[in-house]
């Protein structure tokens, strides 16, 4: 059916729509919630945050996990009441009741179904800039530390659950975020640089139609990147991204973060689940499955599918920044 004779998504307008505009009415509730939950909520369950360079089956991860083990995330619903997500959550509760959300597709990262996980972007934008993904550790003011770890706090204590935040850019925020949530944990995922950098090249081209036109993460060194071309900007991309995130983790996390290997994932992901499941365990998170669902689905979708020309030169690049 033709995007326009969807009724679907002339509700899913008004109901976005409806809720923005209700936002500033709905803030004196959101300040009684946030007050009557405070901070009791990471003292219990410290904030789990899963990032990594874009394409490397983070996505996938978070639907299987989300679905399967007994813990709570940010749902589509609740996204939209991102400026009052505290009542966006009590509403999520009443309206799904803990219901699985059985949804195993997405598209660049986004997921269909209001029971279905979220990235959650427009609530870390509420204090960190919006053109630009890297933060410094020390560009946040008090202020903004304080009401960002109360309203996380907040949500975990409603939520009564440990709670997972898949969101790339917090990547590029883990300073900051180790002042606002020193006991948090990290979960790093990687894949082979050959098929995320030919993975970039391909969305940029579904996208924009173009491989010219950046697309998702900006590490620190973007607007050098800028002048790179399209195919080594890729490689470059990947290169800084996870090099600022693992530089960050040692020193701000030390011990604290996990990798999931899109490769190991995809070819034992009971193992890979079990392997996570102790680490999380060994932090102070007991994580129980509830569903026993069949994993049969995840396949290693490593496999070259752009012109020869082009990947031998990715793999250039790639000797060259990853050597």
């Amino acid at each position: 059916m033709h995007k326009y004779l969807n009724p679907k998504n002339y509700l899913r307008y008004f109901l976005n729509r409806s809720i923005g505009l209700s936002s500033i009415a709905l803030q004196p509730v959101e300040s009684y919630l946030a007050k009557k939950y405070g901070d009791e909520g990471i003292k219990k369950y410290p904030p789990v945050f899963i990032i990594g360079a874009p394409r490397t089956g983070s996505t996938i991860f978070y639907q299987v996990i989300t679905n399967c083990w007994d813990i709570s995330y940010i749902n589509n619903f609740e996204s939209i009441f991102y400026r009052n997500i505290l009542v966006g959550i009590i509403l999520s509760q009443n309206i799904f009741n803990n219901k699985h959300h059985n949804n195993f597709k997405a598209y660049h990262g986004a997921t269909k179904g209001y029971n279905s996980p979220n990235e959650f972007g427009s609530f870390w934008y509420r204090w960190f800039p919006q053109d630009r993904h890297f933060v410094e550790a020390d560009e946040l003011t008090e202020l903004q530390k304080r009401e960002m770890r109360h309203v996380v706090s907040a949500m975990i204590t409603l939520k009564k659950k440990p709670l997972f935040f898949k969101n790339m850019n917090c990547g590029q925020r883990i300073g900051v975020l180790s002042q606002i949530f020193p006991e948090a944990l990290f979960i790093y995922c990687t894949r082979n640089p050959l098929y995320i950098a030919q993975s970039l090249l391909e969305t940029r081209k579904r996208v924009y139609g173009n491989y010219n036109t950046w697309w998702s993460i900006m590490p620190k060194e973007y607007h050098k990147l800028q002048l790179l071309r399209p195919v080594e900007q890729v490689v470059a991309q990947i290169y800084y991204i996870e090099k600022q995130i693992k530089k960050d983790l040692e020193k701000y996390y030390s011990g604290k973060w996990i990798e999931l290997t899109y490769e190991y994932f995809a070819e034992n992901p009971l193992k890979q689940l079990e392997a996570i499941r102790l680490f999380l365990d060994a932090h102070g998170i007991t994580v129980n499955q509830i569903i026993d669902q069949p994993l049969d689905f995840i396949s290693n979708m490593n496999k070259t599918t752009i012109n020869l020309a082009t990947i031998n030169e990715l793999k250039e690049h790639i000797n060259r920044y990853f050597h």
